[in-house]
């Protein structure tokens, strides 16, 4: 009788133990799965994420190239109106005469900062 029984057992154990087996291997499989599209879930994120961040990157260069374009601007526009100045200048008086003149006007300023500062 306990012969029986323990046949019976071990055989039910066996079946068990292949069926067990399946199970474990359909779970290892699923996980596998799940693993491999974790992982290309990621890989799309990250591919998108350094898209936006090369656009960002384009972005920012191509405004600071608008910047760099009117600081040129104004710097043109400048000298163009200093040009007029001195045109004008030498126009209305000798400007070999002026300079001298100008150069006057300004050490008697520097003088009188530094009389009124001293």
């Amino acid at each position: 009788m306990r012969r029986r029984w323990r046949k019976r057992r071990m055989r039910s154990k066996r079946e068990c133990m292949g069926k067990r087996r399946k199970r474990c291997r359909r779970r290892m499989r699923e996980e596998k799965e799940n693993d491999e599209n974790k992982k290309e879930k990621q890989e799309n994120r990250q591919e998108k994420e350094g898209k936006r961040s090369r656009l960002r990157k384009e972005e920012w260069q191509e405004e600071k190239e608008r910047e760099r374009e009117k600081a040129e601007k104004k710097e043109e526009k400048q000298e163009k109106q200093e040009r007029r100045e001195v045109t004008r200048k030498i126009k209305t008086r000798q400007f070999a005469w002026s300079i001298p003149y100008e150069e006057e006007k300004d050490k008697e300023k520097i003088e009188e900062d530094k009389s009124e500062g001293g």
